[in-house]
């Protein structure tokens, strides 16, 4: 989240775009910086390898390298073997690298096999713990991709944490790679919102949005949740669009945005807010109520998952063309982009 600097108005909840994306900007080089060089996370997620007879939990860690063509033709510092560049066979010429090719792919992206791989698992707030000399590092074309693979970068390396027969019996989380285990034990807790009456937008107002302006006609139940001192709001709001059918107009309604706004709970002041626009490439993701199975089943976490970082929010936004944000819950800090080396 991102706040203006100026705490004497942020005790009203404020609806000034502006004021919150001149923020942002000024902080890029510094999230950069606090993201990348201090705290590497990848999304887990589960790869079909064998044509549903067998499926793989894979991090996939090529986010993290910087692809070269001469690399390519250099078998010292060669990620793929070449046997397998050209055309692709079964499983998408899945297969495990050799000890060179490992050796160059790991040291290109500064991971050393005395290092640790710690994975953190949604829901039973545990972290499974694994030495990077214990774990395969494995390659296979991107499903996105040809049907020939024709250069290196046409795949996806990583670990494969663990194998299965059946999907539903492996576990996916959030894995960084470090000498120690970066999450604390507080863990994350699932968000179940409830209805509110606070309102975050006047209607009949413009506000710019990534690309053009945009009018809200019409507003969303707005929903809350409290945890510790933060008291969340979010709400959804809409446009009204008109079209000629025949000879008469028909009025509908789009949705062009989720605000979500963080107080203190004790003095209500302003902490952050965040704009989630519909765009081509990104959205508001599902909103889990409380009406939902509060059992854990959630698609919002929130909690301070990070040793030495502040709380964050998972899950706010669908990606479809890069990966989502763990938002911190402060003032001056943007969040965490995920590495899920996303190929759509």
């Amino acid at each position: 989240c991102q706040v203006s600097n100026d705490h004497n108005s942020s005790k009203a909840i404020s609806t000034n775009l502006a004021d919150t994306t001149s923020q942002i900007a000024s902080n890029v080089e510094t999230i950069h910086r606090y993201t990348s060089e201090n705290l590497r996370v990848y999304a887990d997620y589960n790869v079909d390898i064998e044509d549903g007879q067998r499926y793989i939990s894979f991090t996939p860690l090529s986010d993290s390298y910087n692809w070269h063509w001469h690399r390519e033709v250099d078998l010292d510092s060669a990620i793929i073997d070449r046997k397998y560049l050209g055309k692709i066979n079964a499983n998408n010429n899945y297969h495990t690298l050799a000890p060179r090719n490992r050796r160059a792919f790991l040291d290109s992206i500064q991971v050393s096999e005395t290092d640790s791989v710690f994975t953190y698992v949604y829901g039973s707030n545990r972290v499974k713990r694994s030495q990077v000399a214990d774990l395969k590092v494995v390659a296979w074309v991107s499903y996105y991709e040809s049907s020939s693979a024709h250069s290196s970068s046409q795949f996806m390396v990583g670990f494969e944490i663990d194998s299965s027969p059946s999907r539903n019996d492996l576990e996916t989380g959030i894995t960084a790679v470090d000498t120690r285990n970066p999450y604390s034990t507080t863990g994350l807790h699932p968000v179940h919102w409830r209805k509110s009456d606070t309102l975050l937008f006047d209607l009949d107002m413009t506000i710019m949005g990534p690309n053009r302006c945009y009018r809200v006609d019409s507003a969303g139940t707005p929903l809350e949740f409290t945890y510790q001192n933060y008291h969340l709001i979010v709400q959804d709001f809409y446009q009204e669009f008109r079209r000629k059918r025949r000879d008469e107009y028909i009025s509908y309604y789009s949705h062009i945005l989720r605000k979500l706004v963080v107080t203190d709970n004790n003095t209500k002041e302003l902490i952050c807010e965040k704009f989630y626009f519909d765009t081509e490439g990104s959205s508001p993701a599902f909103i889990t109520e409380s009406s939902s199975d509060e059992n854990g089943v959630a698609n919002q976490w929130i909690g301070t998952l990070f040793n030495g970082y502040p709380p964050i929010l998972s899950d706010m936004e669908y990606q479809s063309f890069g990966c989502s944000d763990l938002q911190f819950i402060d003032r001056n800090q943007g969040g965490i982009t995920l590495r899920c080396d996303n190929r759509h």
